[in-house]
C-alpha cells in the first residue's frame, strides 16, 4: 500500500507567504506575479493586495526607457482581486521608447502581505529580475512617413488596383497612384505589387540631408533591376537624392549631376524577402547599409556627397516616374512586393535603428 499525506499540499500558515515566480509578457504589457499560498492585504485576511502593497523596482540600466509602473492588478483572468491569489496579473505602463536593456522586480512593502493565518510576508522578500523586451511602436520611431500594407483601413482600392495608401505616421505624407500606373494589393499575404511602370507618388516632403529609408521588400527574379523607392525622375534619372535599388545584386543611388553611384552587394542577388536600411548623413559624411539587420560591407562614399534633394522633385516608392507619369524604363524591370516601407527625417542612432529592425523583422517573420 502507499499512503499519501494530504498536509504535504497545503503550505505551513505558520510561515509567512514568499514569491514563487514572476514573469514578463513578451509584450510588455504585464507581468505575472506567484506567491506560495494565497495572499491578503491585512491580517484579518478580508483584502486583496493592492498596488502599494508590491512595489515595483525599475532599473534603466542604461536603457531609453525612463520608468516603469503597475497601472493595475487583476486576477490571470482579468478580473477584480477579492483576496485569497495565489497568482495574479500586474498591467503595466513604461516611459520612453524601452531598448531591452531595463529591468524589473517586485519586492514586499512592509506590513502589507498575509497569508490566511494573518502571518505577514517579510518585507525583504522580492522576485526574481525580468529584463524588458525590445518592443518599440513604430509610432514610438517619429518616422516622416510609414505605410503599412497589412493594414486595409488605410488602402483606397479600385477592385484589387491601390488609389491611395494612408501614412500612419502623424504627419500624413499619403501615397497615391496614377490612372494606368497604380500597383496590385495581394491582399491574402498583406503585400502590394509593383510591377514596370507602377508607383506611388509621396509628394515632394520627404527628402532630408539626414535620411533613413526602409523597405520590407521581395523581388520575383534573381539579379533583376528593381527602383524600390526615392527621389523621383526627370529624363529617366533621380535628382539631388538617393534612390534604393535592386540592379544584379547592387542598390543604387543617384545625384543630380546624373552620376550613376552603385555599391556592389551580393546580398540582393538571390529571389528573398528582406528588410533593407538605408541611412545616410551628407553633413557628416557617413552612410549605412543593412539588410535584415546586418551592416552590408557595401561601398556607400558616393553617398556622402549628395546634398538635400530640390524641392522640384517628389519621392515614390516603385519604378522610377518619368515626366510623362510613365515608370523609368519599364520594360526592363522585374516584379517585386512591398510589406512595409518608411522614411526618418534623421540618420537613425543605434538604439533606434535595432527598435526599427526589430519590429520590422518580428512582424514579418524575418
Amino acid at each position: 500500500k502507499v499512503y499519501y499525506n494530504i498536509f504535504d499540499q497545503y503550505p505551513d500558515l505558520s510561515q509567512p507567504p514568499t514569491i514563487s515566480a514572476f514573469t514578463l509578457d513578451d509584450s510588455n504589457d504585464f507581468a505575472t506575479l506567484s506567491f506560495n499560498q494565497g495572499v491578503y492585504g491585512n491580517d484579518s485576511a478580508t483584502l486583496p493586495i493592492t498596488i502599494t502593497d508590491i512595489p515595483l523596482v525599475f532599473n534603466q540600466n542604461g536603457g531609453t526607457a525612463t520608468n516603469a509602473t503597475v497601472s493595475s492588478i487583476t486576477t490571470v483572468d482579468n478580473n477584480a482581486l477579492s483576496g485569497g491569489e495565489s497568482e495574479v496579473k500586474l498591467n503595466l505602463t513604461f516611459t520612453g521608447t524601452i531598448s531591452g536593456v531595463e529591468n524589473i522586480k517586485v519586492t514586499v512593502a512592509l506590513n502589507s502581505v498575509y497569508n490566511t493565518g494573518g502571518v505577514v510576508a517579510l518585507d525583504t522578500e522580492e522576485s526574481s529580475t525580468q529584463t524588458l523586451n525590445q518592443n518599440s511602436s513604430m509610432a514610438d520611431l517619429n518616422p516622416a512617413m510609414y505605410i503599412d500594407v497589412s493594414d486595409n483601413s488605410t488602402i483606397t482600392l479600385t477592385g484589387t488596383q491601390i488609389d491611395a495608401i494612408a501614412d500612419k505616421s502623424v504627419n500624413g505624407v499619403n501615397g497615391v497612384s496614377t490612372l494606368n500606373f497604380r500597383p496590385i494589393l495581394d491582399d491574402a499575404n498583406d503585400r502590394m505589387t509593383f510591377s514596370n511602370n507602377q508607383y506611388l507618388d509621396f509628394g515632394d516632403n520627404l527628402k532630408f540631408q539626414s535620411q533613413t529609408m526602409f523597405a520590407v521588400v521581395e523581388q520575383t527574379t534573381a539579379n533583376q533591376t528593381l527602383y524600390i523607392m526615392g527621389v523621383n525622375t526627370t529624363s529617366g534619372r533621380a535628382n539631388d537624392g538617393v534612390y534604393i535599388q535592386f540592379s544584379g545584386g547592387n542598390i543604387l543611388g543617384e545625384s543630380g549631376n546624373g552620376i550613376n553611384y552603385g555599391f556592389q552587394t551580393s546580398e540582393l542577388e538571390s529571389v528573398a524577402k528582406r528588410l533593407i536600411v538605408l541611412t545616410y548623413n551628407s553633413v557628416l559624411g557617413e552612410a549605412r547599409l543593412r539588410i535584415n539587420g546586418v551592416e552590408v560591407d557595401a561601398d556607400l562614399s558616393a553617398l556622402t556627397s549628395v546634398n538635400t534633394p530640390a524641392t522640384a522633385f517628389d519621392f515614390v516608392i516603385g519604378t522610377i516616374n518619368n515626366a510623362d507619369g510613365s515608370g523609368f524604363n519599364s520594360s526592363t524591370h522585374t516584379d517585386f512586393y512591398i510589406y512595409d516601407a518608411g522614411v526618418f527625417a534623421r540618420t537613425l542612432d543605434a538604439v533606434d535603428l535595432t527598435s526599427l529592425e526589430t519590429l520590422m523583422m518580428t512582424k514579418n517573420g524575418l
